[in-house]
């Protein structure tokens, strides 16, 4: 039965297959017309740079094609290694410097909706290890994970980088300060 169902389907792609024109257009022309479209897509897609945003944008397109050039020559591809690893490369990256220092737009807050509560954040990955923190002037706590110890802090952000781990053990009540901080 499913045979004779198939037949009909297979004649009538044969006679639409034979009356429509061949396209012009190779594998790879589809291909690319379509790369082109989901680019016009993309957000900023249409946004036609000034030439002044052209050179810029061709300066860090050089610049990030020598980083990755260089770490392939190396062997050190940053993305698959462990962040404590990659951390002082990123660090020292030009382009990353460069990229620090750019104005954010209108994604300046976007994280904001893909993180977890700060509550979670201070019950669960602050106990991991290599956790440090610091209270600023104004009494903020500040965490960084660093091994080894992150460098020291400015005196304005905060005194000093403290082991989270180590500073709890000494604490009567870690509920307490965990509650605390993550208000």
């Amino acid at each position: 039965m499913s045979g004779r169902l198939a037949l009909p389907s297979l004649l009538l792609a044969v006679i639409v297959s034979s009356f429509c024109p061949a396209t012009s257009m190779s594998g790879d022309d589809m291909r690319n017309q379509l790369l082109t479209r989901e680019k016009m897509m993309r957000i900023g897609g249409q946004l036609v740079l000034t030439q002044e945003e052209e050179l810029a944008n061709q300066r860090l397109k050089a610049l990030k094609e020598a980083e990755m050039h260089k770490a392939l020559s190396k062997g050190s591809i940053l993305p698959s290694m462990h962040f404590f690893q990659a951390k002082n490369l990123i660090e020292k990256s030009e382009v990353f410097n460069i990229l620090k220092k750019m104005p954010k737009g209108a994604a300046l807050h976007v994280h904001d909706f893909s993180i977890t509560s700060p509550d979670w954040l201070v019950k669960n990955a602050t106990y991991r290890p290599h956790c440090y923190f610091c209270f600023t002037r104004r009494g903020i706590p500040q965490f960084r994970f660093a091994h080894p110890t992150p460098p020291t802090p400015k005196p304005a952000e905060c005194p000093q980088w403290v082991l989270l781990e180590k500073f709890r053990k000494g604490l009567h009540n870690v509920s307490e300060f965990d509650n605390r901080s993550s208000q």
